[in-house]
């Protein structure tokens, strides 16, 4: 189905939140800039990133789901006790079906 807007907002507050919750000591905040720059970003990068993901709306996600997520190409992994037989229970279970 599609994205909700509430769904949106509540995804985006909590990928904010967590930034900026791993960015709470000087050597993560440290690591983060090195990596920036490794990657050609810049070091001032991750003050920007929150509003990046503010800038994502309902109509650029839902065609990114609707691109990348298709379940007709997913494959799934399942790892299993030995002797336990792969049943479509199991299957429907990993897919929350």
């Amino acid at each position: 189905g599609d994205i909700t807007q509430e769904e949106i907002d509540r995804a985006k507050q909590y990928i904010i939140g967590s930034h900026d919750i791993g960015l709470q000591k000087y050597s993560s905040r440290a690591k983060q800039m090195g990596l920036d720059e490794l990657y050609g970003l810049g070091y001032r990068h991750l003050e920007r990133f929150p509003d990046k993901i503010e800038t994502v709306d309902q109509t650029e996600l839902q065609h990114l789901v609707d691109t990348y997520l298709n379940p007709d190409k997913a494959a799934i992994s399942v790892t299993k006790p030995p002797g336990t037989e792969m049943t479509e229970e199991i299957v429907k279970k990993a897919w929350r079906l």
